[in-house]
């Protein structure tokens, strides 16, 4: 009786290249410090730090503008900046023209 090594699997195939990516390039700062800026501006529109919408809103048009003419990309976020920018700024008039107003009447 002789002794045979153990037979072993065979090895698996090699894995697959990987796909190009179908995403553009990344995302351009402005329109990140956009959305960063105008989520600030509705979380703390309760206070003075509210007014970050209005960064925002700059911040977010002309990243807009820069994706339209195909510089940048990011034109997603800096819509969600701009719509966040807005309401933040809103929300913060309103907050202020509240805690400013002459209640004593």
């Amino acid at each position: 009786m002789s002794m045979q090594p153990p037979e072993f699997p065979p090895a698996p195939p090699p894995p697959f290249p990987a796909e190009p990516s179908a995403e553009g390039p990344p995302s351009s700062v402005l329109s990140i410090c956009s959305l960063i800026t105008g989520v600030l501006s509705v979380l703390l529109c309760w206070s003075w730090f509210g007014l970050l919408g209005i960064p925002a809103l700059v911040m977010g048009i002309t990243s807009k503008l820069l994706a339209r003419r195909g510089r940048a990309s990011g034109d997603g976020l800096a819509i969600a900046g701009l719509v966040l920018g807005a309401v933040g700024l809103v929300l913060t008039l309103l907050f202020l023209s509240v805690a400013y107003s002459d209640h004593s009447k």
